[in-house]
């Protein structure tokens, strides 16, 4: 549960490298973070070294697929994630 003033931010990414959009994701999580925000990341797809970098930057990340494009079974593990633990912001890249 977040404290008052903080938000449960959730990043939405696909298994991205850590340039264009990946870079994006990756500074957007680190600032959200900085600002006070509780962030989590979610992964729509397998590959990519941004989910790695990210675990080692100490954000809890979340593997919905491991398939090379986003599915159903990701839309639908999203779905259960932004229920789990309250009301949330989905930023999406």
């Amino acid at each position: 549960m977040t404290g008052p003033g903080r938000r449960r931010v959730i990043v939405v990414v696909r298994g991205l490298d850590p340039v264009g959009s990946g870079r994006q994701a990756e500074l957007a999580a680190e600032a959200l973070r900085a600002a006070g925000h509780d962030v989590v990341v979610a992964v729509t797809t397998g590959g990519g070294s941004v989910p790695s970098r990210l675990v080692r930057a100490g954000f809890p990340v979340h593997r919905l697929a491991r398939r090379p494009r986003p599915g159903p079974q990701a839309t639908v593990a999203l779905g259960r994630l932004a229920r789990r633990g309250g009301p949330a912001t989905l930023l999406s890249f």
